[in-house]
């Protein structure tokens, strides 16, 4: 069924049809780059990141088999992608997946929540206090149209501090791709949670991003997105005071 966006009052002012105009033959795929060339790009790519934090890599919006194990991942924090999620953390997703971000409110939120493809899914346990920020690097290559549905799910527990950055850089890009995704983030009673998001692909990447946060009592969300760089760019932030002192 076509969605005349137009005609929704959260689009009247950048309609999602220019990112959607063209021709998306392979809508749910695009073409990976030779890997050797891949990890050089990302390691030059990591040298700008010299920073104190986790970093972690995701290649298309997904984790890479490759550059997934260079890093050694921190506890009790736990980025991991979906399948191992539901292996691993089954009660916690069926209870926050989809129930933070609306389908009825965004065409684009329904379409991702049908189509979610892969994406990053943290917990973070009770009274955990995070030193370091984690920083989700989200690396674009494709030489044919792509169209991606990234879908993130973070739980923050009662009590705890936790700081994310999301970059999103092209490696090499010939081909038109849009990424529609979706961010859900439960902050649990006295937690404190930290998101930045910097934007630095190219024209030919277009984004829709939905972030939907849920805070309860006496919780702290603090978010700010910087763009650099990008094609057509809409990012839609919808939070949810479920508690006093929010």
């Amino acid at each position: 069924a076509w969605i005349n966006l137009d005609s929704v009052q959260i689009w009247y002012f950048g309609s999602g049809c220019k990112a959607i105009k063209y021709s998306w033959e392979n809508i749910f795929s695009a073409s990976f780059c030779c890997l050797t060339s891949l990890c050089i790009d990302v390691w030059n790519l990591f040298s700008k990141y010299k920073l104190h934090q986790e970093l972690f890599y995701l290649y298309n919006h997904r984790f890479h088999p490759i550059l997934r194990g260079r890093h050694e991942i921190p506890k009790p924090l736990h980025p991991i992608d979906w399948k191992s999620a539901f292996e691993n953390y089954p009660d916690v997703v069926e209870k926050h997946f989809s129930k933070h971000a609306n389908i009825n409110a965004d065409a684009f939120i329904a379409l991702n929540t049908a189509f979610a493809s892969d994406g990053v899914f943290v917990s973070v346990p009770d009274n955990t206090i995070l030193e370091k920020p984690t920083h989700i690097i989200n690396l674009v290559s494709a030489n044919q149209t792509g169209f991606f549905t990234p879908r993130n799910l973070f739980v923050v527990g009662k009590n705890s501090q936790v700081q994310f950055i999301e970059t999103f850089e092209v490696i090499e890009n010939s081909a038109k791709t849009i990424s529609n995704s979706v961010t859900e983030i439960l902050v649990e009673e006295n937690a404190k949670v930290q998101l930045y998001r910097l934007q630095n692909e190219n024209e030919s990447a277009q984004q829709i991003n939905s972030v939907c946060a849920a805070q309860q009592k006496n919780s702290n969300f603090d978010t700010n997105t910087v763009t650099l760089d990008g094609g057509w760019i809409r990012n839609n932030l919808n939070i949810a005071l479920n508690g006093e002192n929010c």
